[in-house]
């Protein structure tokens, strides 16, 4: 496949960038893990190229940035209204938002309710992961992560605390994302630690939206061989038209709970072989050797079909006026606001921030920030833990001990045992 770099500084225009400096607003994407050299003849001609590659960061560009400004750098853009239908971007962000400008987009979270066909489902990449023997199970499931990204998160936790699963499920609430600036390195290795083992311990790992409508767990559960179990609704899949999902994985609605007691209860046979074939596919489709291929040829095969879609679409999908776009983003704003999902709407603040200079505008994107409910860890989850530490133990825990302090005793008491 032939494909042609875009190079900001050739290619916008010089007196819009002229007070940017270009590697901090447009840091590079390591785009050679998508599109490796042994797979693509990089030309220096983009009539001549199936496909043009842009090879920023867009997330942090957009940050920097703000969108409205992006998308003036590709409306003074010559080679863009040229071959918009070649451009290829790798958006890897969590944010489901569709960029109103021509393309095709790899996405790592796709709504199907909001994005057109312009988008196509790409994988969490991973490095290399060996296959954990089955034999190691002592769980049927587990979930570890944060509540906060979405409220999805906490009803899963509302529902295995009331059921009181903790036999069958083990279950640890984070109150901050694994990255934490606040958390020291010994407290991230220990964390890592912990959501490793629940995963290798487990037959299967819930996998609950967070920020975005899939998750990097999935694919982190399927490089272990470990069954997924998405909790999402409207969340596109990689290579769906090659690969049957539901042959290793279960995927449960956000009004689908009832099904999970039924999920706990399969047999340890039907676990074991879902577990090889998950593994299977990932190594087959998703690992960083095989993926690039399967991507590549997806590319060769549908280039004529993209080509067409793309032609068809304008290569703006909106007025590119300040207010407009402002609006734009609000529409955003105000959805993720509606469906408390508090990391996309910090996200959307921030970029609506930096298209205003009035008052009254900031004052009310301050305002839905300053409305927006955080989930913190379950009470109901810290008193039920607490009982089953009792009941399983016979160790009673005060009220006042540390919450990580609990938690690490739980994790410990649950897998050294086992």
């Amino acid at each position: 496949m032939k494909i042609f770099i875009f190079n900001f500084e050739d290619n916008f225009d010089k007196k819009l960038i002229q007070h940017f400096q270009l590697k901090s607003h447009f840091p590079l994407l390591d785009w050679n893990v998508y599109f490796p050299k042994d797979l693509c003849e990089i030309v220096r001609d983009p009539s001549s190229a199936d496909y043009i590659i842009f090879s920023g960061n867009l997330p942090c560009a957009i940050n920097n940035l703000s969108l409205f400004h992006l998308l003036v750098l590709f409306y003074n853009c010559e080679l863009f209204h040229k071959y918009y239908w070649k451009f290829i971007f790798i958006y890897n962000d969590d944010n489901t938002w569709r960029i109103p400008m021509g393309g095709t987009w790899l996405r790592v979270s796709i709504d199907k309710q909001l994005s057109s066909s312009e988008s196509i489902s790409i994988p969490y990449l991973l490095k290399k992961q060996v296959f954990q023997r089955t034999d190691n199970c002592s769980l049927p499931a587990n979930f570890v992560g944060a509540l906060h990204t979405h409220p999805i998160r906490d009803r899963l936790a509302e529902y295995v605390s009331d059921k009181n699963y903790f036999t069958k499920f083990f279950l640890i609430l984070r109150k901050e994302f694994y990255g934490h600036p606040g958390l020291g390195e010994p407290e991230k290795k220990k964390r890592k630690y912990q959501l490793n083992e629940a995963i290798k311990k487990s037959f299967i790992t819930f996998c609950p939206r967070g920020t975005g409508m899939n998750s990097v767990r999935f694919f982190e559960a399927m490089s272990l061989g470990r069954i997924p179990i998405l909790i999402s609704e409207h969340c596109d899949l990689p290579f769906k038209e090659d690969i049957n999902y539901d042959e290793f994985s279960f995927n449960v609605s956000y009004s689908g709970f009832d099904n999970i007691s039924e999920i706990l209860d399969a047999g340890s046979e039907k676990l074991k072989k879902m577990c090889k074939i998950a593994h299977k596919i990932h190594q087959e489709y998703f690992s960083l050797t095989n993926y690039p291929r399967k991507l590549v040829d997806y590319l060769q095969r549908k280039k004529e079909q993209i080509y067409e879609s793309r032609k068809r679409e304008d290569i703006f999908h909106c007025k590119l006026e300040i207010d407009h776009i402002y609006n734009y983003c609000l529409d955003y704003l105000i959805k993720h606001q509606k469906d408390n999902e508090v990391v996309n709407v910090y996200t959307m603040a921030t970029n609506l921030m930096k298209m205003t200079t009035d008052a009254r505008e900031k004052e009310s994107v301050k305002n839905i920030l300053d409305n927006i409910s955080v989930t913190n860890t379950n009470t109901t989850y810290e008193n039920n833990l607490r009982k089953y530490i009792f009941t399983e133990y016979g160790i009673e825990l005060s009220t006042e001990i540390e919450f990580n302090k609990m938690i690490d005793l739980y994790f410990e008491k649950t897998f050294k045992r086992r």
